[in-house]
């Protein structure tokens, strides 16, 4: 009797550590890297005002500074999402197909930027100069523009790969003579005494960035991944009313990720809501996410460095927009 007791004991015992394990791995934490661009600020919103946390979904979020390496990672495997821009989206596509971006977080419409000594505003003055950016990235994409903004061919400057978080050093210490860089980084670069020479206000509808996820995330964690949607939205609307709480708040999670604290704006930087989701998701391609997806699957293909051009619809998927 008492081995029988001892036996329904270890099996209740088993149970229960199996109960937990399958608990433990449903709510395992949501693995998310994003770039430090105020466009994905309410995914650090949404987890600070507990709108996650009251839906049952637990966020760790890292910001590597470094976009490439980044991409790399969750290609690999590291992290669950990203957030990144649609012309980094067509480049991961040849090392990880089953990709999708879920949710578009933003426009980029001025907050881009290339900066660099006022003198090289003159074309004359530009002719020769190097210019860093992430080549290769949809970076290059908008430093072309500006190139041909201004008379010149890509072949009359010289492309420096650069990754944005490192603009303002570069130009610095002399290695580059222009920059591409985003907020809030350009802020720091013009505080420091260069100039805005070109942004993509200049492009409309070309960088729009957003959130990206496995494919296999959509299926079989998609409770998960639609509360992730809607806090994130919850969090859109909360800064919409309530600008000056955000950036307090923003600092104190920039604390928390051992960021220095800086001012937040969203200048130049169209905040995309759930309204402006539907429409980018369902404009096809004249407009919208598939248009921009368009455009960066044409240049990349142009320049040799998208081996296999993907379809654009087979890169987004707005089912979990609300």
């Amino acid at each position: 009797m008492l081995a029988v007791m001892v036996g329904l004991s270890a099996c209740k015992r088993a149970e229960s550590e199996a109960g937990t394990s399958g608990g433990a791995e449903t709510t395992k934490k949501i693995q998310i890297a994003i770039d430090l661009w105020p466009g994905y600020f309410p995914l650090l919103l949404a987890d600070d005002l507990g709108y996650l946390g009251k839906r049952g979904v637990e966020v760790e979020v890292s910001v590597p500074q470094d976009t490439h390496r980044m991409i790399a990672d969750f290609a690999g495997g590291r992290y669950d999402a990203i957030c990144v821009s649609m012309g980094d989206l067509v480049l991961a596509y040849p090392r990880a197909r089953e990709i999708r971006m879920i949710l578009c977080s933003d426009e980029s419409a001025g907050a881009d930027q290339v900066i660099g000594p006022e003198a090289l505003k003159d074309p004359v003055q530009l002719f020769g100069k190097r210019i860093g950016t992430t080549v290769g990235g949809f970076g290059e994409l908008l430093v072309r523009r500006f190139v041909a903004s201004r008379g010149l061919k890509p072949t009359d400057i010289t492309l420096v790969n650069a990754d944005a978080a490192n603009g303002l050093r570069l130009l610095k210490e002399k290695q580059i003579d222009a920059a591409h860089t985003w907020e809030p980084y350009a802020t720091e670069a013009r505080a420091s005494g260069y100039s805005l020479l070109f942004s993509s206000a200049e492009a409309p509808g070309l960088i729009l960035d957003g959130l990206v996820v496995h494919s296999r995330s959509i299926t079989e964690d998609r409770e998960r991944m639609q509360a992730l949607v809607l806090a994130w939205f919850e969090a859109v609307e909360w800064w919409k009313q309530n600008p000056e709480q955000a950036e307090h708040r923003l600092n104190r999670v920039f604390t928390r990720l051992a960021l220095p604290a800086r001012p937040i704006s969203t200048e130049g930087i169209l905040i995309h809501d759930a309204a402006a989701n539907r429409k980018l998701f369902s404009r096809g391609a004249e407009g919208g996410l598939e248009k921009s997806a368009l455009e960066f699957i044409r240049f990349f293909s142009e320049r040799g460095s998208l081996p296999m051009a993907p379809d654009p619809k087979a890169l987004i998927d707005g089912s979990l927009i609300p």
